[in-house]
C-alpha cells in the first residue's frame, strides 16, 4: 500500500488543526477558570457539578430559613418577656391593692395601671412578625 504525499499532507493538516482545537479549548479553559466548558467534556464530571450545584442551592435555602426561625423566635422570646413582666407587676398590684390602709385615690391609680397593663398585654398578644 502506497501513501502518496496528498495523502500525507492530509494527515498532516488534520494533526495540526486537531492540535489547534486542543490549545483553544486549552485557552477557553484557562480564560474561564473551569475544567468542564461543556457537558461532552466530561460527563461524570458534569453530573456531579450539577449534584454538587443543587446541594449547594439546598444549602443556602436552608440557612435562610434557619435565619428567618431564629429571628421569629427572638421576636417570641421578647414578647414572652415583656409579657412575663407586665403579669409580675399585675400580680404586685393585685397584692398592694388588697392592703386596707389604701385611700380610695390610691385603689382608683392601681386601677388605672391594672387597665394599661391590660392593653399591654393584649397589645403583645396581638404581636406580628415582619
Amino acid at each position: 500500500m502506497r501513501i502518496s504525499t496528498s495523502q500525507l499532507q492530509k494527515l498532516a493538516s488534520e494533526s495540526i488543526l486537531e492540535r489547534q482545537r486542543g490549545l483553544e479549548e486549552s485557552r477557553q479553559r484557562i480564560a474561564s477558570g473551569r475544567r468542564l466548558l461543556s457537558v461532552s467534556d466530561d460527563p461524570t464530571g458534569a453530573e456531579r457539578l450539577a449534584r454538587l450545584t443543587r446541594g449547594l442551592v439546598d444549602l443556602r435555602q436552608f440557612n435562610a430559613n434557619a435565619e428567618r426561625v431564629s429571628e421569629r423566635l427572638e421576636l417570641e422570646d421578647a414578647t414572652l418577656s415583656s409579657i412575663t413582666n407586665t403579669l409580675q407587676r399585675v400580680r404586685e398590684l393585685a397584692i398592694s391593692a388588697g392592703n386596707p390602709a389604701l385611700l380610695q385615690d390610691d385603689r382608683a391609680s392601681i386601677v388605672v395601671e391594672l387597665q394599661g397593663a391590660l392593653d399591654t398585654l393584649v397589645d403583645l398578644a396581638n404581636t406580628r412578625d415582619a
